[in-house]
């Protein structure tokens, strides 16, 4: 984001890919300048405008650091997709709050599945008592199996049938 004459130019738009197992902290960092620089006035102050969904990121006021808060997951997204959306501005410290310049920065988190669901098991135990002649090669039981991460890493229930 460079800060002049309240115009914002590129990069406005910052594109993270992250794992929906990312620890918490920084994942991007706002890169910021102006032409005002080295001047008390060049300094630049950044807030969170506004997060969609809410609560899972902060912003650090003097570096630009976006930090990740509250855990995201990939299997129950914030909305159609698996983008969380922050919007930050960028202010330069002019002498005057008339004459303080603004910049804007999106920045678009994409969640990336993991492997973080560990499968169920419909019943913790089976039983069933079958005759001496039961046929070779019929199932005795079906046990089924559900895994909650979805798409290509798993995310459907598998069945298996017991048998002699």
């Amino acid at each position: 984001v460079f800060v002049k004459d309240g115009k914002a130019l590129s990069p406005t738009i910052y594109r993270s890919r992250i794992p929906e197992t990312q620890p918490f902290g920084t994942i991007e960092k706002i890169q910021t300048t102006d032409g005002d620089f080295p001047k008390p006035s060049g300094n630049v102050n950044y807030y969170l405008i506004d997060e969609t969904p809410p609560g899972f990121f902060r912003l650090n006021a003097s570096t630009g650091d976006v930090i990740l808060v509250k855990s995201l997951d990939y299997e129950y997204p914030p909305g159609d997709d698996d983008i969380y959306t922050v919007i930050i501005s960028a202010v330069d410290q002019g002498p005057h709050l008339s004459t303080r310049k603004t910049a804007t920065a999106n920045v678009a988190v994409t969640v990336l599945p993991q492997n973080d669901n560990p499968p169920i098991i419909n019943a913790s135990s089976y039983n069933r008592t079958i005759e001496e002649d039961y046929p070779i090669g019929k199932p005795i039981i079906t046990v089924i199996a559900a895994d909650a991460d979805r798409e290509a890493l798993s995310g459907h229930t598998h069945e298996s049938d017991a048998t002699l």
